[in-house]
């Protein structure tokens, strides 16, 4: 049942990394047709013109898709991770687990090429497309959207919406309107960032609150604390206290 369990939550993460990669696949194109004319590689460059580029095609696809799973695996396993330090962090390990494999077949051809070339070369490729890829992201205008990209994550929701995400561990518990709560193997920010059709702030470091269900706040002792429609109950931070004093619930 364990491993059941974490096979699934890996696929979830190999999946939504894979949903936010779709802008990098023409730029990993772009790197394909880059390698094909520049000849990184002494024993490549006197291939047939098809073979070569079939080789490349194979060479730089098989790196990103083990680019990917390294992510999917950083997300599960590393906790919270920013953005930058994942991606840094994936290009290492893609250069650690690609770039041997990668010497030893060149290496077959007897034209082996140098191994810190080589890794250093599989690192900047990732660091490249990633880069490149965050770029094209920022640029892009972000679509309207009519339902969150969390609850394609959730079992069929139907018309319950989300009130709240909770830190718990290493999972979200989602507090649904219709009273359930659904736990989710993955970052709180993470969860945050994907409730994009929906406004809503962090009342606590552990805590997310959807803006339309919050019924009122009250004091709890020396601190306060947000009561949702559904009768739940969540603390508030001091750090996060300004955000309920913007929407008009507290007094500064």
């Amino acid at each position: 049942m364990f491993k059941r369990r974490v096979w699934r939550d890996l696929g979830r993460e190999i999946g939504a990394v894979m949903a936010e990669s779709r802008a990098s696949w023409g730029v990993t194109a772009g790197l394909i047709i880059l390698a094909f004319l520049g000849d990184p590689f002494a024993a490549l460059a006197d291939l047939p013109h098809f073979r070569k580029f079939v080789t490349w095609c194979l060479l730089i696809g098989g790196g990103a898709l083990l680019f990917i799973l390294i992510r999917g695996v950083l997300r599960l396993s590393a906790g919270d991770l920013t953005r930058g330090r994942e991606t840094v962090a994936a290009s290492a390990l893609l250069g650690i687990a690609y770039a041997p494999p990668i010497y030893v077949w060149l290496a077959s051809l007897d034209m082996p090429p140098n191994p810190v070339y080589t890794a250093a070369l599989v690192v900047a490729a990732a660091l490249m497309v990633s880069s490149l890829r965050q770029a094209i992201d920022e640029s892009v205008p972000a679509p309207v959207l009519q339902r969150d990209r969390l609850c394609n994550r959730l079992p069929d929701t139907g018309d319950a919406r989300v009130l709240r995400l909770s830190s718990s561990d290493h999972h979200v518990v989602v507090g649904m309107s219709d009273g359930r709560h659904l736990r989710l193997r993955m970052r709180l920010r993470d969860a945050v960032a994907e409730m994009d059709a929906t406004d809503g702030f962090c009342v606590h470091r552990s805590h997310w609150v959807a803006l339309g269900h919050i019924k009122s706040v009250e004091a709890a002792g020396p601190r306060e604390r947000v009561i949702l429609q559904s009768g739940d109950t969540v603390p508030v931070g001091p750090k996060y206290r300004p955000n309920l004093v913007a929407a008009g619930f507290l007094r500064d």
